[in-house]
């Protein structure tokens, strides 16, 4: 019964990641404007590491939102990358605890305040994890916004 549920889990996750590739709109000129880097680390109970996972892959973006949310961060640097300038954000958001067995494969950047209730202003595709009871999960963020 136990690995049933797990193959079922898997072939879940497998069907919801590539819907969301197809959903993908390359050609989205404001998507461009932005790189992500989401590194999140998953413990269990006990605090031990059990995986680490990185994401790149951007499914979803409000760049009018994302970009409020940027300009409210207290440390911004400018770099260049590839030719083209851009301005480096980094924090480390809230941690996460977990109360259900469940596989992930996409995480969201929330922000708040339309009705004091938090809006996904950006998600990102990540290497799926299977979580339970008492894990948890740090993230941190590298975002790049283009300058110009």
């Amino acid at each position: 019964m136990k690995y049933r549920l797990v193959i079922l889990i898997i072939v879940v996750s497998f069907v919801a990641v590539g819907t969301l590739y197809v959903l993908i709109d390359y050609s989205n000129p404001t998507q461009n404007d932005y790189r992500v880097l989401l590194q999140l680390q998953h413990r269990d109970s006990d605090g031990n590491l059990i995986s680490y996972v990185e994401g790149t892959k951007i499914v979803f973006i409000k760049s009018d939102k994302l970009d409020q949310f940027l300009d409210s961060l207290p440390n911004k640097k400018m770099i260049e990358k590839d030719g083209k300038n851009y301005e480096m954000f980094q924090w480390i958001g809230p941690s996460e605890k977990f109360s259900k067995y469940h596989a992930w494969s996409g995480y969201e950047l929330r922000v708040l305040p339309v009705n004091n209730q938090y809006q996904t202003v950006l998600m990102v595709l990540h290497n799926a994890y299977e979580t339970q009871p008492g894990d948890t999960a740090s993230i941190r963020w590298t975002v790049l916004r283009l300058l110009g």
